[in-house]
């Protein structure tokens, strides 16, 4: 307990809070996260996907659902002429032109009592509203992702003006002792401009570093839709060392159950199966039932009396039983098979890559955990090192390249502390996503 406090609080001092420009928001990554979940421009168009998936829904069920239309028309047929024989052996004689009409309004029902492969897909319509959930899911994961990298990348930069901004401010301090040593007779001329060089690449990597951290962080405002200067907390916790790693078996297991990628394809091999059932059940008859009431008369009704006069129905069921189709059947046929065998090999394929990513993410975030042990010695090996090498440069007992490299060395030991505690976040970022979580 007393090394993880002591880990905890050397990691600590190394990491200070950024302070942003006034009236920024500053964020944490759990409300940066959130924030891209609920209203950034890509979640927005995720949830859009998702309705499109989910529309399938209703086109599946209307295969089964009665049809029921109104219909209403007027017809005029004509000129006829009436013929009149009245004289033996003469010509008919012609009257008055007339016309009919025919006067229509009434409703019509279809409604399919048997139909094998549309009661088929019926029993996929589940599957339909999973297919939409789990796409759902799997892209926000990976938006999700996509953010704690921006953010963890951010606070790296971070630590690198933190770093910058150090470096510097050691340099001109170096360059006085320098200068004072030069005039004392200590030190050659090519000394103190090996180390007025030194504070020159410092400044412009300090420059270069602040540029780096507000262009990142205006990045990440607009990934968040938020028009406004940002911030992020910087202040980076030490992780966990004393809990134990899950085992690689325990994860992929877990991810095969939830990964959303592998759940949709073995959906897709279901649904592919059931194509397959519903092309071999295209041989069987079909079975549907009419019903159709209306008015029909020359004229239009002023009274129930009227209608009750001129009103018809028609009733009937038809069964279609197929018998030659010329080769579209077998085509189908021939081609559900193929595709299940696709939806098959897909399924697979997914699964091999499952488990390649959770191996992959697995291997990180035990390489990173082991190699967090490492930061305090890291630490203070390097700066006492920096501290020794600082003083005998003082009393002119080594050269400025030896104080540089020194310097350097520490630089160095400070970022990849921090390189590798995000890289192990990063690593349990990346699993979550596999498991389709954020």
């Amino acid at each position: 307990m007393i090394k993880q406090m002591f880990v905890a609080w050397v990691c600590f001092l190394t990491l200070p809070l950024w302070a942003a420009s006034n009236g920024a928001t500053e964020l944490t990554l759990e409300e940066a996260v959130s924030l891209a979940v609920e209203q950034s421009p890509l979640s927005q168009r995720i949830e859009a996907e998702r309705e499109v998936s989910r529309s399938a829904f209703f086109t599946i069920l209307s295969t089964v659902l009665p049809q029921i239309n109104l219909f209403t028309g007027f017809t005029r047929t004509g000129p006829h002429t009436d013929m009149i024989i009245d004289i033996p052996d003469e010509p008919p004689i012609p009257t008055e032109e007339f016309s009919i009409d025919q006067y229509q309004v009434g409703f019509n029902l279809n409604q399919v009592l048997f139909d094998g492969p549309a009661l088929l897909q019926i029993t996929r319509l589940g599957a339909v509203e999973d297919i939409a959930d789990l796409s759902f899911r799997a892209s926000n994961a990976e938006l999700a992702m996509n953010v704690k990298q921006i953010y963890f990348n951010l606070i790296v930069v971070n630590n690198n003006v933190l770093v910058a901004e150090a470096a510097v401010e050691q340099s001109e301090e170096q360059l006085e002792i320098a200068q004072e040593l030069l005039r004392l007779g200590v030190i050659t001329r090519p000394d103190l401009l090996r180390v007025q060089v030194a504070l020159t690449q410092q400044r412009v990597e300090l420059i270069d570093a602040r540029r780096a951290l507000e262009n990142g962080l205006r990045n990440l405002g607009n990934l968040l839709s938020i028009r406004e200067p940002v911030a992020i907390d910087t202040v980076l916790a030490f992780p966990d060392t004393l809990a134990p790693l899950p085992s690689l078996d325990s994860l992929i297991n877990l991810a095969l159950e939830r990964n959303p990628s592998y759940r949709i394809s073995n959906i897709a091999l279901e649904n592919q199966r059931s194509a397959e059932l519903s092309a071999r059940l295209q041989r069987l008859p079909t079975l549907t039932g009419s019903f159709t009431y209306g008015y029909a008369a020359p004229f239009l009704f002023s009274n129930l009396d009227e209608w009750a006069e001129n009103d018809f129905y028609n009733f009937g069921i038809q069964m279609n039983i197929p018998i030659f189709e010329g080769t579209r059947w077998r085509g189908q046929l021939q081609e559900s098979t193929a595709q299940r065998r696709i939806a098959e090999n897909d399924l697979e394929i997914v699964r091999i890559n499952l488990i390649e990513q959770m191996q992959a993410a697995h291997s990180d975030l035990e390489a990173t955990h082991e190699t967090l042990l490492l930061i305090p010695s890291l630490l203070q090996a390097a700066q006492e090192e920096f501290r020794l090498t600082q003083e005998q440069f003082r009393l002119g007992v080594i050269s400025s390249f030896e104080l540089l490299q020194s310097q350097v060395a520490l630089r160095e030991a400070q970022l990849q502390s921090v390189a590798i505690i995000t890289n192990y976040y990063l690593a349990e970022a990346q699993i979550q996503m596999i498991l389709g979580d954020w």
